[in-house]
């Protein structure tokens, strides 16, 4: 927000654009997807996650990747919809009137509280379908599998200490 009392209103125009543009591209990609593709698509993001984590996944562990990813919500409906409704409640913020800056705070602590039942319902749903999957895998992992989860794990602790110890500057 300090930041963009520093720019030109073509700037902030430009970066309005740009938000909206994305919108449409995003409309445009996920929209379009069959239900057959949104599915495949959550498995291959769910699949190439957790593959990171543990090495090559079994055959047994990706069945239930993909027994999960079909009891997954449909989530990008609500999503798009919930970012074009933020856009739309920014951009007059956006023309930067006295007082913008605490408005842009108070819809943002806001947006939270104001997302729709079907946005909501979705998380609720993906995020339990998620995690009884990830914890089906890892219940299943071998002994390499482990290994590489306990090495990637430790990786991140160390990343996070330098973090920490360099105050944040990394």
């Amino acid at each position: 927000l300090q930041f963009g009392g520093t720019l030109s209103d073509a700037q902030i125009q430009e970066f309005v654009d740009s938000l909206w543009e994305r919108q449409r591209e995003y409309e445009e990609e996920f929209l379009r997807r069959t239900e057959e593709e949104y599915v495949s698509d959550n498995y291959d993001n769910l699949k190439d996650f957790l593959s990171k984590f543990t090495g090559r996944l079994s055959a047994a562990q990706k069945d239930l990747l993909r027994e999960a990813t079909t009891k997954l919500c449909r989530f990008d409906r609500p999503w798009l919809a919930d970012s074009e409704d933020w856009l739309l409640e920014l951009e007059p913020l956006l023309q930067r009137k006295p007082g913008w800056q605490s408005g842009v705070e108070s819809a943002f602590l806001a947006r939270k509280a104001n997302r729709s039942p079907e946005f909501r319902s979705c998380i609720d749903n993906n995020y339990a379908v998620i995690s009884q999957a990830v914890a089906a895998v890892l219940n299943q992992a071998s002994e390499a599998q482990r290994n590489r989860l306990v090495r990637e794990i430790e990786d991140y602790r160390v990343q996070f200490q330098r973090i920490i110890q360099s105050g944040g500057e990394n």
